[in-house]
């Protein structure tokens, strides 16, 4: 009796001040718990390394495939872009201290006047000197949408070491840097202070984005699961989209890569700090050379989260354009809406 009669207060106290006072508030809740969040950096390293090597391998083979699909990759012999991601962000966290993998993917081969002039030239029109360094400069423009232009980047708990990292990856191991760098810039100098301002730039970058909570609905319907509903930019590791950077681009923003079809032309390209994906028509340069696009737009990640996610018509640039990939933050911007939808498809319901 005396017990019942205990458990009839305590239950009529609660109900009052839940009535007054948000549960959150007495029982110490997080105010956006969401139920289907992860918290990525309390999972043991296993778990952390097999889904950078999940996120990973669908970045770079497409978010349509199956986890089976994806998995077939990860443990193939030939295989090893996962490898190499997870190698970087092993060391971007800490746990080694020299990256095994790096590997420069700048050949003579993949040298395209037309598109380095292409972006030098958009890069040197929308320099404004909103920053004292030069390569930070050109390449932090703002793109479409007020809401996803942040200019307050937010200090990252682990930036000093990182931005140690990244600048002695940058000046130690990558002559891929080196080489696109003296390519766009010959007449200017790679030292410290620019290397340590940039890659403060890159981590405060990320970290913003990556915990921007921008959030968007999904514009058009369809049945894949590649494509939420609903997106909210908050689950990528800042490590991850870092470790990204370096296998892609060896973090210099206006690297690219052309993939050749059996025509020998130019059907796709991959540009910016993320290497985001994109068909080659976007950039109209096809009459130029006459070996870039085949003058039939096709949709690659580029249309895929402009039209499902920014408001695009599909196949068109009617709100972002193909060079909104060199803008820092809209290079971030879309990998990390694609790396978001690639969360979702296959780590939210796994882990």
């Amino acid at each position: 009796m005396k017990k019942s009669l205990f458990f009839t207060l305590l239950l009529s106290i609660i109900f009052i001040f839940s009535s007054c006072v948000p549960l959150g508030d007495i029982f110490n809740f997080e105010e956006n718990y969401v139920e289907d969040s992860i918290d990525f950096y309390e999972l043991p390293l296993e778990d952390q390394y097999e889904i950078v090597e999940i996120v990973a391998t669908a970045y770079n083979k497409g978010g349509n495939n199956s986890l089976q699909q994806l998995q077939t990759y990860i443990d193939s012999d030939s295989y090893s872009y996962d490898d190499n991601v997870l190698d970087y962000f092993k060391y971007f966290t800490g746990k080694t201290d020299n990256p095994k993998s790096v590997r420069s993917f700048y050949e003579d081969s993949n040298r395209i006047p037309e598109l380095t002039n292409y972006i030098k030239n958009i890069t040197e029109n929308e320099e404004d000197n909103s920053d004292t360094n030069f390569l930070i400069d050109l390449y932090d423009f703002d793109i479409p949408e007020h809401n996803y232009n942040n200019d307050d980047l937010e200090i990252y708990v682990n930036e000093d070491f990182l931005v140690e990292r990244i600048k002695y990856f940058i000046m130690n191991y990558s002559f891929e840097f080196d080489t696109w760098f003296e390519e766009y810039y010959p007449t200017k100098t790679i030292n410290d202070s620019l290397i340590e301002e940039y890659a403060r730039y890159l981590v405060r970058l990320a970290k913003t984005y990556t915990r921007s909570e921008i959030s968007l609905n999904r514009l058009i319907s369809t049945t894949s699961e590649l494509y939420p509903s609903n997106i909210t930019l908050k689950n990528i590791p800042v490590e991850l989209i870092i470790s990204i950077m370096a296998q892609e681009s060896h973090f210099f923003p206006g690297s690219y890569r052309g993939e050749v079809d059996s025509n020998e032309r130019i059907q796709t390209i991959s540009f910016g700090l993320t290497h985001f994906l994109l068909d080659a028509d976007f950039t109209f340069l096809g009459g130029e050379s006459g070996i870039i696009g085949d003058n039939n737009r096709e949709s690659y990640n580029f249309n895929q989260v402009s039209k499902f996610y920014l408001g695009n018509n599909d196949l068109e640039e009617n709100i972002f354009n193909d060079w909104h990939l060199l803008s820092t933050k809209g290079n971030v911007l879309y990998s990390n809406i694609f790396l978001e939808m690639i969360w979702s498809k296959f780590i939210t319901p796994n882990f």
